[in-house]
């Protein structure tokens, strides 16, 4: 496994590396956009929220969950047959703001089970 993300992402992808007991390598912060793709492009299997590398992955054509809240499922989904995107209605959203005013609940209402549930769908 391999954790992705961007330099001001550094302290939770450590948190995940954690979690993950030494069974992930932790490249957050420490890639350029052009070795990130290179190493996207090596996946089998992507997890991703709304974001460029999510799009980097469906470009690759590699199988993909996407986790959307804020962001706008319908204007910003992957451009690929081989995705599944996760996510749940809630009355405010997208609100496509990067600060939530509330409580997050677009983002903290989908579970890892939803997820994994989407992942195996794809994968089988």
């Amino acid at each position: 496994m391999v954790i992705f993300g961007g330099p001001g992402e550094a302290e939770i992808a450590a948190d995940i590396e954690r979690c993950l007991e030494g069974k992930a390598v932790n490249v957050s912060g420490k890639t350029s956009v052009r070795e990130m793709m290179a190493l996207i492009k090596r996946c089998n299997f992507f997890i991703t929220n709304d974001s460029g590398p999510m799009h980097v992955a469906a470009a690759f054509a590699v199988p993909l969950v996407a986790i959307f809240g804020s962001t706008d499922h319908t204007g910003t989904s992957p451009y690929s047959s081989n995705s599944i995107i996760v996510r749940n209605d809630m009355k405010c959203a997208p609100c496509k703001l990067r600060e939530c005013p509330t409580d997050h609940r677009c983002m903290t209402s989908v579970t890892a089970e939803a997820v994994i549930n989407a992942a195996e769908e794809l994968i089988n």
